[in-house]
């Protein structure tokens, strides 16, 4: 899903070289982005169902000024590209100030479909997920999620993501 779709056999090569290096090296903390959740949770999962021992420290996503996740890849935009793919870190910043579900997809989606009529801009997804499983929550899910976003913009493809955490109705 999402991530592996887009790169078929990625999280298996992924998976395997960290395997081979915690194998070799035996370290007891090992730190990996945020910015690549979806390859954190895998890699998270993997130690977990492998009893690796070895703590993964999740690093938080950094950030340019203009609000762009860093990312190697950010060099290869044009001035007019950049400005575009600013809709995609906008889009999560106006879906974490909301307090559901439905609510947080619907004022991605207002800055996404925006973003959709310039001819640099192709989404491939932008959904809510399980932090851990990565399979997408239902519009009534109540606690800790990652709402994760893919673009292409010109020729760079560009992921970003953000925690947010729904919390229940007072009312409910």
């Amino acid at each position: 899903m999402l991530e592996g779709q887009s790169r078929p056999g990625h999280f298996n090569g992924v998976l395997t070289v960290v395997l081979k290096l915690f194998n070799i090296i035996r370290p007891q903390v090992a730190i990996f982005g945020e910015k690549d959740a979806q390859q954190l949770a895998c890699i998270q999962r993997m130690v977990a169902d492998l009893n690796i021992g070895v703590e993964i420290v999740a690093a938080p996503i950094v950030r340019e000024p203009d609000g762009l996740a860093i990312s190697s890849r950010n060099v290869f935009l044009s001035a007019t590209e950049r400005a575009v793919a600013r809709s995609i870190s906008a889009a999560l910043e106006k879906a974490a100030t909301q307090s559901s579900v439905p609510s947080a997809r619907t004022a991605a989606y207002e800055v996404l479909d925006r973003a959709e009529v310039e001819p640099c801009f192709e989404l491939d997804y932008a959904t809510i997920v399980n932090p851990a499983t990565f399979a997408e929550v239902q519009d009534d899910h109540v606690g800790l999620t990652r709402f994760v976003v893919a673009a292409r913009v010109g020729g760079t493809r560009l992921i970003d993501n953000t925690m947010i955490n729904f919390a229940p109705s007072p009312w409910s």
